[in-house]
């Protein structure tokens, strides 16, 4: 049996440039006895929040700019369609998808207009958006880049919940480390102590 909690987390509010929100659960075996509080996020001030534009490149190469012929024909049926959904650089991004190597004009998927030209994201962008650091190794081909990027989990924000997790089962463990390192015979002989009045503990707590 276990203890469930669970909650709706906004990635914005832990420092991640992107307005993404994930539901989070957390269990705990019942006999932990362990009442769990996720996080406070550190971010409360919607000033504060990180933009697109800390984490996006200024030179990409062309392959990710999108040709004269599609601008054209999203152009076409924008105001009708919703489509070209550029995002604003001063605020974080939308939520990234997984099929972004995929990425349309003729859709309302998120891309950017620099410099007067749509472009898609690199996956590069797209792991610093999803917050993962810069050392991170990206492998396999680029559509499979783009689809782990897009559904993991933003990491800055999930390890504020891991640390929160590992804070409650330190915390449990020190208090089972206590109890293991008294003996059975020990914990009888301080009970037995403070049964009368005057005892040398009680004086001392005195």
């Amino acid at each position: 049996m276990y203890d469930v909690f669970h909650t709706v987390l906004k990635a914005v509010e832990y420092g991640v440039p992107q307005k993404r929100e994930r539901v989070i659960i957390v269990r705990f075996r019942k006999d932990l006895s362990i009442c769990f509080t996720f996080p406070e996020f550190p971010i409360t001030d919607e000033s504060n929040y990180v933009p697109l534009k800390e984490v996006i490149d200024d030179f990409v190469e062309e392959k990710y700019f999108f040709s004269q012929k599609a601008v054209d024909g999203m152009m076409r049926n924008r105001e009708s369609m919703n489509k070209g959904r550029a995002q604003d650089v001063e605020q974080p991004c939308n939520t990234v998808g997984a099929h972004l190597a995929k990425v349309s004009l003729n859709s309302t998927d998120s891309v950017l207009f620099v410099d007067g030209r749509y472009r898609r994201f690199t996956y590069r962008e797209v792991a610093r958006i999803q917050s993962f650091p810069e050392e991170y190794i990206l492998s396999e081909s680029e559509s499979a880049q783009y689809r782990a990027l897009g559904n993991a989990i933003p990491p800055v924000m999930f390890w504020y919940v891991a640390r929160t997790v590992c804070n409650e089962l330190q915390i449990k463990e020190s208090d089972f480390a206590i109890m293991d390192s008294i003996t059975r015979e020990h914990r009888s002989w301080n009970m037995a102590q403070i049964k009368g009045k005057d005892t040398k503990i009680e004086v001392m707590v005195r």
